[in-house]
């Protein structure tokens, strides 16, 4: 029985090498599993003065290799089996290089200017610190109604002569806003710049 098994696999691997030496078979490149498979000889062929890396430059944010415009140097397998396929990168040439800094300085300009603008929003409603809103209330100043963000921003923008559209405002839970009186909130503005204020609720 042992005598047969071992027959069995001298011919399977005799007509693996026939089938290989008669079709050429080569190793097929794979290295994601998404994308198009070449073969080495392909890849050579397209790339014949590439060695074994491409220089591409990033069309879209590809985290964890790197961001829109960015330049990296990468396998050939992983650029063309993966990268291109799936419209992250394409090829590096001094025009598109050229391009693609000239897009992200203009996106970088475009952030420090936007970064600049929340300071200076964020200093001016600093220096109010605190906004009045009037609420109806009771006698014993619990409140009729509750506040919401959009009262908020309305409040601050009147007050700051500011035009904030719907920023992230944190405020506290809205069952512990119930009475008139002082209460923390924060602004976030821009990315990592936000405020801490106090809102003040007044008997209307």
């Amino acid at each position: 029985m042992k005598m047969w098994r071992q027959l069995l696999i001298m011919v399977g691997m005799n007509l693996a090498f026939a089938f290989n030496s008669m079709f050429k078979c080569e190793r097929i490149v794979r290295v994601a599993p998404l994308g198009v498979k070449l073969s080495n000889k392909e890849l050579r062929k397209r790339y014949p003065k590439a060695g074994g890396k491409l220089s591409v430059v990033l069309t879209k944010d590809a985290p964890p290799w790197g961001n829109e415009g960015d330049v990296l140097r990468v396998s050939r397998g992983f650029t063309l089996n993966y990268l291109m396929p799936n419209q992250l990168a394409q090829p590096a040439s001094e025009e598109i290089i050229a391009e693609a800094e000239a897009k992200r300085a203009a996106l970088q300009a475009e952030e420090e200017a936007k970064r600049e603008e929340a300071a200076a929003i964020g200093s001016k409603l600093l220096s109010i610190g605190k906004f009045k809103l009037q609420r109806k209330s009771g006698d014993d100043g619990k409140l009729f109604g509750s506040v919401t963000p959009a009262d908020i921003i309305g409040v601050v923008n009147a007050a700051a002569s500011c035009n904030l559209d719907a920023p992230k405002i944190i405020l506290p839970p809205a069952k512990d806003i119930d009475h008139l009186g002082d209460y923390p909130f924060s602004i976030q503005l821009y990315k990592d710049i936000s405020v801490d204020l106090v809102l003040t609720l007044t008997a209307a």
